[in-house]
């Protein structure tokens, strides 16, 4: 966290400068308070501050002042504030003795130009790490650019080769400028609120009373067509049945003349038989022949009741008479949804609607028109300052470095937007460079040479892993891998004298070593047996063409501790770590040791027995060689390393892809600088501890092993380094890993 504080500037010159600038505006300062407080006094009685007076624009003190704003290098890396200024609404701040400490926090707000920048040009190292830098500087702000009716915005720029990037803007605002801001933000607000939605057109521009009185209307509509429908049917079933009754009457009425005269024709043929059998006539034939006269008589006359169709309607009684419908079967209309939409369609207040959708439509025109100054995104500061006095802001920004890049500008450019719209723009300052300090300056260009020590004694050596059955002892070439274990340590024989011109092979030494499971004394005496058993195997394989007896010898070590933490260093899946280092350390009975960690820890344990036990059962051969020949004790031979010497310059232009792909051939300390500046840190670290200790290799190792959170290891390498190399000490203000150790253990930089 850094401070912010204002200061008056102690310069004799600059007090001069400033006593002048008060006695010339002296009269225009007292006039001008005299109208601030008026003002204030009016503006007091309104909802928003209204513009000032036309006739002068309110940034005229930024033409009459002779302060600038300034970009620098910072001193100690705070940024602080005067008594009594204060950061607030947007940033957060707590007071400290009378001092501010404020936090960077994004936030929106306006914009303003300032007048102009002055940098004092300076340049400094900034580290490069992981293909990245950091730029610090610091904004220094003359009270002259802070008022409560404008807005400063400040843009740093970054020059990158020939390319320049606006970094997030610095945005310092009076209260009266914010006052606004949120005025014109209410306002629009309420333009926005007043805009009715599509969905709420029925309840706010629908003519409710029309409506009614239409729904009304068609309803008394749809009763008037029933009602006239059901009475004409009423009046045609009081018709029908009356003429219904008239019809059935004069039936009725036949019926009862075609009985009447039957019963007559009867009579008359009962008599008549009557009189005809008196007389002893035959009266057979008599009935028949009455009923025939009846029936011939009466044949207009029917001889059974039946309805007949009504045959003469009333005009307007036909379509009823027709259609056949009965009074019960007649249908209505009633008031649907769909007629109500549709009666609701044309009784809209359509001009209040089109206003409506006017708004809408100029909703974009609107926001720029009622917000001149918005609310600003991606800002590094948005802040009201109550104060004054002067600011100091510290900025800090994380770049990307791309390959081959030297060096970053900044410089500053701003501008001041007042309330009344006046604006005051500064012209860009001066550059503040930046040289990019990389790792990839460490290469060592001496080692495009390669330079071969050809010495009269010598030794070579190699590691092999014969299995044996547990708890046994004599070699079985059978079992497992051995006859490849074999196979490498003869070829390895044969091959050293081509491999090392004009040598012979001296002796051979098999030391053997083996896990820690089991009794360390049997385990001593096992590895013993062991490497004397494969000596035996080899004397009577191969004794014809190798002199195995006298050659061949045999040491032993058995449980190999040192091999196991070393291996147990380089793994990140053992947690407790540290905790089984103890044990070993501390417990000075191996057996007592490995049982402690096995019930302690056991899944640590199982890694162990699984992935680390194997490589400790093991035999180292060395061969020791010699050139009877050669009458000095070494000698040197250079020869220079193909395309090496464009894998440095790829690695000083910081194209580390291209130039590890060269350097790979070479595993040497610019191989593995070239692995940590690419970020490889471990691969480094696991090369440089292969290599020679050089000043260079323990200044790398101490910057890999920070990276990696090996403080210890790193301060122990560090001050191996300066040991070797004392000018490396010049070196440890440009790397931030080293930087912070030095810091971190008050390590002496003096020679």
């Amino acid at each position: 966290m850094r401070k912010l504080k204002f200061k008056l500037h102690k310069d004799p010159a600059t007090l001069y400068w400033g006593i002048l600038l008060v006695l010339l505006f002296v009269g225009y300062s007292c006039s001008s308070s005299r109208n601030s407080s008026v003002r204030e006094i009016k503006d007091s009685r309104k909802s928003r501050i209204d513009k000032p007076s036309k006739s002068e624009a309110m940034v005229k003190p930024l033409f009459m002042q002779y302060e600038r704003v300034t970009a620098e290098l910072p001193d100690d890396g705070v940024f602080e504030f005067d008594e009594g200024s204060t950061l607030s609404e947007i940033v957060t701040y707590s007071n400290k003795t009378k001092k501010e400490v404020v936090r960077n926090k994004l936030d929106t707000t306006l914009t303003y130009d300032l007048d102009e920048f002055v940098i004092v040009a300076k340049s400094t190292y900034t580290p490069e790490r992981d293909g990245r830098v950091m730029v610090n500087f610091d904004i220094k702000v003359p009270k002259e650019y802070i008022s409560p009716d404008w807005s400063l915005t400040l843009t740093p720029m970054l020059l990158h080769n020939d390319s320049l990037v606006e970094l997030e803007d610095v945005i310092l605002k009076g209260e009266n400028f914010h006052t606004k801001q949120k005025q014109d933000y209410q306002a629009y607000d309420d333009y926005v609120n007043s805009i009715v939605d599509k969905s709420q057109y029925d309840s706010v521009f629908s003519d409710k009373k029309n409506i009614s009185k239409d729904i009304k209307n068609r309803q008394e509509f749809y009763w008037k067509l029933y009602n006239d429908e059901w009475n004409k049917h009423k009046n045609f079933e009081k018709w029908k049945t009356k003429a219904e009754d008239q019809e059935a009457y004069k039936a009725a009425r036949k019926l009862g003349q075609r009985e009447n005269l039957r019963n007559e024709y009867t009579r008359k043929a009962r008599e008549k038989s009557i009189q005809e059998f008196a007389k002893g006539k035959d009266t057979t034939g008599i009935y028949a022949e009455h009923m025939r006269q009846f029936e011939k008589k009466a044949k207009n006359l029917p001889d059974e009741w039946e309805k007949k169709e009504l045959k003469s309607v009333p005009s307007q009684y036909k379509a009823i008479f027709e259609g056949d419908k009965d009074i019960e079967d007649l249908s209505n209309f009633t008031m649907t949804e769909k007629d109500s939409i549709e009666i609701a369609q044309n009784r809209y207040m359509f001009d209040k609607i089109a206003e409506n959708e006017l708004k809408a439509e100029r909703l974009d025109e609107k926001r720029e028109e009622l917000i001149p100054f918005p609310f600003r995104e991606n800002v590094r500061l948005d802040s009201v300052v109550h104060t004054r006095g002067d600011m100091v802001y510290h900025y800090s920004q994380d770049y990307p470095v791309t390959e081959g890049l030297k060096s970053i500008g900044i410089s500053l450019r701003g501008y001041v937007q007042a309330i009344d719209h006046s604006t005051y723009t500064l012209p860009e300052t001066d550059t503040i460079r930046y040289y990019i300090s990389s790792l990839a300056q460490l290469a060592d260009t001496s080692l495009m040479y390669k330079n071969t020590t050809i010495y009269r004694n010598m030794f070579d050596k190699i590691t092999i892993y014969p299995k044996f059955a547990a708890g046994k002892y004599k070699f079985d070439i059978n079992y497992g891998d051995n006859k490849q274990q074999v196979d490498s340590l003869v070829n390895k024989y044969h091959s050293l004298s081509s491999k090392y011109e004009g040598a012979v092979v001296d002796s051979v030494t098999i030391h053997t070593t083996t896990s820690l499971d089991g009794a360390f004394d049997a385990n001593a005496l096992y590895t013993q047996e062991r490497g004397e058993s494969l000596k035996n195997y080899l004397a009577m394989t191969y004794g014809n063409r190798i002199d195995v007896a006298n050659t061949f010898a045999t040491t032993f070590k058995g449980e190999d501790w040192q091999t196991m933490v070393n291996l147990m260093r380089k793994r990140n899946d053992l947690p407790n770590k540290q905790e089984i280092f103890d044990i070993v350390t501390q417990n000075p009975y191996p057996d007592e040791a490995e049982e402690s960690i096995k019930k302690q820890y056991p899944s640590d344990y199982k890694v162990m027995y699984d992935s680390i036990y194997p490589k400790l059962r093991k035999m180292e051969i060395t061969y020791h060689m010699s050139r009877p020949g050669m009458a000095t004790s070494d000698s040197i031979h250079s020869e220079e390393k193909e395309g090496y010497e464009e894998g440095v310059r790829l690695l000083l232009d910081r194209e580390y892809t291209k130039a590890f792909d060269i350097l790979v051939n070479y595993p040497d300390y610019n191989t593995a600088l070239c692995l940590a500046c690419a970020g490889y840190d471990e691969r480094a670290y696991d090369l440089l501890v292969q290599l020679k200790a050089t000043g260079n290799t323990e200044y790398l190792l101490a910057i890999v092993c920070q990276r990696m959170g090996n403080e210890e290891d790193a301060i122990e390498h560090l001050q191996k380094a300066f040991e070797l190399d004392p000018n490396k000490k010049h070196r440890a203000k440009l790397d931030s890993e080293i930087k912070t150790l030095v810091s971190k253990y008050n390590i002496s930089l003096a020679e």
